[in-house]
């Protein structure tokens, strides 16, 4: 319940106004992982696209990091994880496969 824009209570499913003036809210993460599952990469038992050390997925040439790949990843983390090198291996590869000048 509010006042203008102010928090004065949270009204229960029964009724009942348990007075407040803060409540925090547990976020409910979820991948946003549509194209990395439509390409065939697998899951953990968590639902989160499995990666290894070097952010690979399970699909050849596809690589997932930041926070749909770990549900505690911010999203300066997720950018980070992006730009970084992970491995000479990685670097290498990339570098022969692309089709950029």
């Amino acid at each position: 319940m509010t006042d203008g824009d102010r928090l004065r209570g949270v009204e229960l499913v029964e009724g009942h106004v348990v007075p407040r003036s803060a409540v925090f809210v547990f976020p409910h993460m979820v991948p946003h992982d549509t194209l990395l599952t439509g390409l065939g990469c697998e899951r953990d038992p968590n639902g989160w696209v499995t990666t290894d050390t070097a952010g690979r997925t399970s699909v050849f040439g596809v690589w997932a990091v930041g926070n749909v790949s770990d549900a505690q990843a911010l999203v300066i983390t997720a950018a980070g994880q992006g730009v970084a090198p992970r491995s000479p291996s990685t670097m290498t590869w990339s570098r022969r496969t692309s089709s950029v000048p």
